[in-house]
């Protein structure tokens, strides 16, 4: 495992977490090259992307700080799906944008252009919104009961990860 795939890993651990305590049931999905890293409740796929923070110059004497996601696998990805952008700064703070994926539609690449808490740009809403999560729950079985789909297949589960292994990220 390359230390971008830990790295992964670690911000797909905490968004499984963070759910479960919600109260959903979230499934590891099996593989690095599967469209999608988790599944909630058997229904609604999720794509967790995490970026640490860089410095954008902007002036000569001043930068600042930008997270970047790169999302050209979610080009290939059709249906309604939630997306978490996670920021992580310099002290291991993990701030995470909870968005549908129709805005990323045509993106390759977004960025986060300020501390998240101080960000007011297209996605400043998505903060934090965990609500989103059972507004596209709401979506997806609409839409599946009307047109007599399944919801998504379940396929294996990624094994059981060793936790304190990746805390050494």
């Amino acid at each position: 495992m390359s230390r971008a795939q830990r790295f992964g890993l670690h911000g797909e651990l905490w968004v499984a977490d963070k759910l479960e305590t919600l109260g959903y049931n979230v499934k590891h999905l099996s593989d690095f090259f599967d469209d999608y890293d988790l599944l909630i409740d058997g229904q609604l796929p999720v794509e967790v992307k995490i970026s640490h923070r860089v410095s954008r110059t902007v002036r000569p004497v001043y930068s600042r700080p930008t997270y970047w996601f790169n999302l050209e696998n979610l080009s290939k990805s059709i249906g309604d799906f939630l997306v978490v952008l996670i920021c992580k700064d310099p002290y291991d703070g993990l701030y995470p944008f909870v968005c549908p994926s129709w805005l990323f539609m045509g993106r390759s690449t977004v960025s986060i252009t300020s501390h998240p808490y101080k960000y007011r740009g297209m996605y400043a809403d998505y903060l934090d919104n965990w609500e989103m999560v059972d507004k596209l729950i709401g979506i997806r079985r609409r839409l599946c009961q009307s047109l007599q789909f399944p919801l998504f297949p379940i396929g294996p589960t990624r094994p059981d990860v060793d936790i304190k292994r990746l805390e050494t990220i």
